[in-house]
């Protein structure tokens, strides 16, 4: 295996890539980005950027209902 290089600066897009590689796993990687991504970008901005890597389409709720419209009070 190749040895690991250390990165100082990377482009979102380069750092979902490194968090997704399906052929190196990185759990400290992993750990350390989902620590400090709010850093630069918002939770929502994460998960549609793993939405492209994965090559769904963006997911939008067409309305928001209250949860107690849908909980039972009996």
């Amino acid at each position: 295996p190749r040895p690991l290089t250390l990165r100082q600066a990377a482009t979102v897009h380069k750092l979902i890539e490194r968090l997704t590689f399906e052929k190196f796993i990185d759990i400290r990687f992993q750990g350390k980005f989902l620590l400090t991504f709010r850093a630069f970008m918002t939770p929502s901005a994460l998960f549609e950027e793993l939405l492209r890597r994965c090559g769904a389409a963006p997911f939008r709720l067409a309305h928001t209902t209250s949860l107690s419209a849908h909980t039972d009070t009996a």
